[in-house]
């Protein structure tokens, strides 16, 4: 099964190249154009912020990388909405990208500490080798902090102020409490469609059980979407971005990679014998 491992990088390729077509066709019309294009491409950086949000908490990488590789693709991405949406170099662009850059770093910290509680409680992301060969959890941790590991941390932290510091600037934040309002809305609604599309596509419960999850969390979401003042169009992106995720996390389930609860204490259970 090696050979599904590939698929990871592949999808992370195919993303980019997805992003930079978007970009260059949202490009020339940036004062108008389709809107169902304007939906597709809004829709791009809350469901990919979600995906890497879900990498951050549940990953195998060090954590310092994994904070380093949520925010530099989030201010990345800041950057290219102000600028689409404002305009190059302009002042509403730096607006646009501090309000981006709030935004998807509100989403993307309510998404880590979700799932940050859940695999702090034993919930991990396994792939297939790790599942043939699952570790003793008997094995006591180790918790040093060596020189390496601090240097780690400095330079991440070092990475993440500068990318956040390159696209958020507080006094062009410019949000009043409707705004603030509509962002905490949109961010629930992802953050709940996230978490079901983990659970739909790489839980290992029966899939009339995943399913229906999926569906309670749908119905969620159109709840808090009624209490938005633009149902139609916050609607269409969020649901764009819930088939973004759902396609992404289907190649993540074909590469091997699988939820499961771990047994974090406690001596090995016996076999039953019934």
């Amino acid at each position: 099964m090696r050979h599904a491992r590939l698929l990871i990088p592949l999808l992370v390729l195919a993303t980019v190249l997805v992003d930079l077509a978007a970009a260059v066709m949202i490009a020339p019309i940036r004062s108008g154009g389709t809107v169902a294009l304007w939906m597709v491409f809004l829709s791009l950086p809350m469901s990919q912020v979600g995906l890497l949000s879900a990498w951050a908490a549940l990953g195998k990488a060090p954590a310092p990388w994994r904070a380093v590789g949520l925010v530099l693709p989030l201010a990345l991405w800041s950057k290219v909405m102000g600028t689409l949406l404002g305009g190059p170099g302009s002042l509403s662009a730096t607006e646009e990208s501090s309000q981006w850059t709030f935004y998807l770093l509100m989403e993307a910290l309510a998404t880590v500490a979700l799932l940050g509680t859940a695999r702090a409680a034993g919930l991990q992301l396994t792939g297939v080798d790790e599942a043939a060969h699952p570790a003793d959890p008997r094995t006591p941790r180790r918790f040093q902090f060596s020189l390496g590991r601090l240097f780690s941390w400095l330079t991440a932290a070092a990475l993440v102020l500068a990318g956040l510091g390159y696209t958020f600037h507080l006094g062009r934040l410019g949000l009043r409490s409707r705004d603030f309002r509509s962002m905490t809305i949109i961010a629930a609604m992802n953050v709940i469609l996230l978490s079901a599309a983990l659970y739909v596509m790489l839980g290992r419960g029966r899939r009339f059980v995943r399913w229906l999850v999926g569906l309670a969390a749908l119905v969620a979401a159109a709840g808090l979407l009624w209490l938005h003042s633009d149902v139609v169009p916050v609607g269409l992106i969020i649901g764009t971005g819930a088939v973004w995720l759902l396609g992404s996390l289907a190649v993540v389930r074909v590469a091997g990679y699988r939820l499961s609860w771990r047994r974090l204490s406690g001596p090995p259970q016996p076999p039953n014998e019934d």
